[in-house]
């Protein structure tokens, strides 16, 4: 497993470097929305309200990471088919967003 983590660094490391080398720091914008759901998937699911969510509802808590990811790879498809300039900020990632906040305890008094 440790081999398999330190090839997927290292492919990630040069894909990126070779990409800023080649283009600049403006397309590393497009990876925004998944690295936002990636650590709110992380923040909120290492906290007690996030994980109980999670226990208690599996299915729903995979779906919704489903239809976020889904949103996003098919936004970015259709931008690129068309030749527009990808929005990296997704509407879609706000309650992601707002659900991390209220379960970490960011925003007092929701929780």
């Amino acid at each position: 497993m440790a081999v398999g983590f330190i090839c997927a660094a290292q492919e990630f490391v040069l894909k990126v470097s070779s990409i800023v080398r080649k283009y600049g720091l403006a397309p590393l914008l497009t990876l925004i929305p998944f690295i936002v759901m990636i650590m709110g998937s992380v923040l909120l699911f290492t906290t007690d309200v996030g994980s109980t969510i999670l226990a208690n509802n599996p299915r729903t808590s995979m779906l919704l990471f489903g239809i976020l990811f889904v949103e996003m790879v098919c936004g970015l498809m259709l931008d690129h088919m068309t030749k527009k300039v990808f929005s990296p900020f997704r509407p879609i990632l706000f309650p992601l967003v707002l659900l991390t906040a209220v379960a970490r305890g960011y925003i007092p008094g929701l929780r």
